[in-house]
């Protein structure tokens, strides 16, 4: 799309073996400024079933649909860096959905996806400060890096405010 937002019809369609791109300040074709554009990626894949981790690295704001679900919305101006999203997935064929848009400067989009085996977890070690040294006050295996805890702390041993976590 020539536009940022994903608006009107598309600017071109074509078809890509993978989503792993690198434009640096160009653009993905002619048609195409080198700023303010998007895109959208549909396909059919099948999935075993089970929790997937999905890996992205974007410049600038990219979501990810799996069927219905929105596994990813990361949609803001971001410099390109490695992030990774646990979901589950129900098996069968599912529609993949990747939108991107590009604000300024360089141009990048990069998803990949794999099924974490049955037991597959993060070590999460929690520091009772901020700069994840030290000794840990609690390691632990967490299924997936998703959490929310509020005014919280993930554990008693962690305090509420000023901890770290590394997985």
């Amino acid at each position: 799309f020539g536009n940022a937002t994903l608006s009107g019809g598309p600017a071109i369609t074509r078809y890509e073996s993978a989503v792993a791109f690198n434009w640096g300040s160009g653009s993905p074709h002619a048609a195409i400024p080198a700023d303010n554009f998007s895109a959208r990626f549909t396909r059919d894949a099948w999935f075993e079933g089970g929790t997937y981790r999905f890996s992205y690295a974007s410049d600038d704001g990219v979501r990810i649909w799996v069927g219905s679900t929105l596994v990813v919305d990361d949609w803001r101006e971001r410099a390109a860096a490695w992030t990774t999203v646990d979901a589950s997935v129900p098996a069968g064929v599912q529609t993949v959905r990747i939108e991107y848009y590009e604000r300024t400067g360089t141009a990048s989009l990069q998803v990949g996806w794999e099924k974490l085996l049955s037991g597959a977890t993060w070590v999460g070690s929690y520091y009772g400060n901020q700069s994840l040294s030290g000794t840990p006050v609690l390691t632990r295996n967490d299924a997936a890096i998703d959490f929310d805890w509020g005014n919280g702390s993930p554990d008693a041993k962690v305090p509420a405010d000023g901890f770290s976590v590394r997985w």
